[in-house]
């Protein structure tokens, strides 16, 4: 009879806590890593930490022409989608904006905003809320579409109800088609 962790009847294994950064330190390492790997420049020319917003769970794209594009929740009372377009190797942001949920005035966000740059000028970016569009609880997913390198965006268009992604899915360019995974659900908009 051996009486190790793994043969306890109900045991799952080690559990771990996770811990977020403070979107200050997450955006800066994560510019810092893109830019590092985008920019062409020589390896004397390191890119320089900065401050895109504040929040947390941030994400990171680098566009074909190595611009950063980074994502965040806000963390307000009223949660909102941080965003910063960062040249290669510049030191602040060229571009930001502040995407905004429908509906409620108190939208709370359902994991981590992701943002992707699947062909040149184009920027989509995906994110979950709940006590937003129709104020219900349920879980909302929204995209915003930018044909034009971030300037602006389109949307936020409502492409699913009750899909928590936290921040998990791929953006299919060719099918125009955004696949999130929450928990034991996977679903294509």
């Amino acid at each position: 009879h051996c009486n190790s962790r793994s043969n306890r009847r109900g045991w799952r294994g080690p559990t771990t806590t996770r811990t977020e950064a403070t979107l200050s330190r997450a955006v800066r390492t994560l510019i810092v890593a893109a830019l590092a790997l985008a920019a062409s420049s020589s390896a004397a020319e390191a890119a320089t930490p900065f401050t895109a917003g504040v929040g947390a769970k941030p994400s990171v794209a680098v566009g074909s022409d190595g611009s950063g594009h980074v994502t965040w929740d806000t963390s307000e009372e009223n949660d909102h989608v941080g965003y910063c377009r960062v040249a290669a190797g510049a030191t602040a942001c060229n571009r930001t904006d502040v995407l905004t949920f429908p509906g409620a005035t108190n939208a709370q966000t359902t994991g981590r905003p992701v943002v992707f740059t699947p062909v040149a000028n184009k920027v989509v970016i995906v994110a979950g809320c709940w006590n937003c569009g129709a104020g219900s609880v349920t879980d909302r997913t929204y995209r915003w579409i930018s044909m034009n390198n971030g300037e602006s965006f389109a949307g936020p268009t409502e492409i699913d109800q009750g899909l928590e992604t936290q921040g998990n899915g791929v953006w299919l360019e060719d099918l125009g088609r955004f696949v999130g995974a929450s928990h034991s659900r996977v679903k294509a908009e």
